[in-house]
């Protein structure tokens, strides 16, 4: 009986520290495993579905709910500055540039800046519209497409494999359109015409080069920022992977994050993902690299699953099986 119990302790002492091992992992090695797993490959069509095409689609893209966002109205202490914007009938180019220069200002470069209070919006906003740079990249997006909505224009999270940014869909245009909110930059081809981010991965394709417009301050193109992210970030490798976080429910997230606030976060995290309640991610790329690294992470953390379990029968089976020959 006291073999039993002692083999039952070990059973649980090492479900607890693999239980430990997954929650501790590198923040980048788990920001790979959740890609991998959460990720899927699409054709470069789908980066050019028109807002209304993305909210026909029955699974895919999450839109936001207005009467959520709604909800968010009172809370939001820049709604009387974007109401102010959006009076002036500016064309949607120059409302989300205005939009940016609200809050961007540079960001951080303290490695514990980023991603703070992104499970908190409001906070976020708060925290970004500072005198000095806080936050990263994916801080800037997420608070750029809650002003976005907030002004009634359609945007969304994109990613190359660097960095992360925004596309909105320009009403004029009549497409998307690609916008760093970070360092306040726009793309454009040879004959200015502005480009989304698939265009910028097919010019790139093509060996041409885009024309990045920055239209923000002195603090963005500061000395230690400048030609060091342009050549880091926007060089042609970086765009061989694209990727779009499918959903634009910042509001909807905030909601959700508050309520499940007392559990950890990678924890949350996978659980909103597992359920479909957080945005997933499409990626597209022109060779097959991605898909073979990604398949490669997703049977490496499956087979590191199958080897616990199998553990963990065998423990038991043999409990079982002790627990037995002393009954009889």
């Amino acid at each position: 009986m006291k073999d039993s119990r002692h083999r039952i302790l070990i059973l649980i002492l090492f479900n607890l520290l693999t239980l430990i091992l997954l929650l501790f992992l590198p923040n980048g090695l788990k920001v790979e495993i959740r890609n991998s797993v959460f990720s899927t490959a699409v054709d470069g069509s789908y980066f050019k579905l028109t807002p209304d095409q993305l909210q026909d689609r029955h699974s895919d893209f999450i839109w936001f709910d207005p009467e959520i966002r709604d909800g968010y109205l009172k809370r939001i202490h820049q709604k009387a500055g974007i109401d102010s914007l959006v009076s002036l009938h500016l064309s949607d180019r120059e409302l989300i540039k205005k939009l940016t220069l609200i809050f961007s200002k540079n960001g951080s470069s303290e490695p514990g800046d980023c991603g703070r209070y992104s499970d908190d919006l409001i906070r976020n906003m708060e925290w970004l519209n500072t005198d000095d740079g806080k936050g990263c990249c994916s801080d800037h997006a997420q608070v750029l497409i809650a002003y976005s909505l907030l002004a009634d224009i359609s945007c969304r999270e994109v990613h190359n494999i660097p960095h992360t940014f925004n596309e909105y869909y320009d009403r004029q245009e009549k497409k998307w359109v690609w916008i760093d909110p970070q360092y306040c930059l726009l793309a454009k081809d040879s004959t200015d015409h502005f480009l989304s981010l698939i265009e910028i991965q097919n010019y790139y394709q093509a060996d041409h080069k885009p024309v990045w417009e920055f239209f923000g301050t002195k603090m963005h193109m500061a000395d230690t920022v400048a030609p060091l992210k342009i050549n880091d970030l926007y060089i042609k490798s970086a765009f061989d992977v694209i990727r779009m976080t499918l959903g634009n429910n910042v509001f909807m997230m905030d909601s959700i994050n508050h309520k499940l606030s007392y559990l950890p976060r990678s924890i949350r995290q996978f659980y909103l993902l597992t359920l479909n309640e957080q945005p997933r991610w499409v990626y597209h790329s022109n060779d097959n690299k991605v898909k073979v690294y990604y398949n490669s992470i997703k049977y490496g953390l499956f087979s590191f699953i199958l080897l616990v379990l199998l553990i963990d029968i065998l423990v038991v089976f043999k409990i079982i099986i002790k627990h037995n020959s002393s009954s009889s």
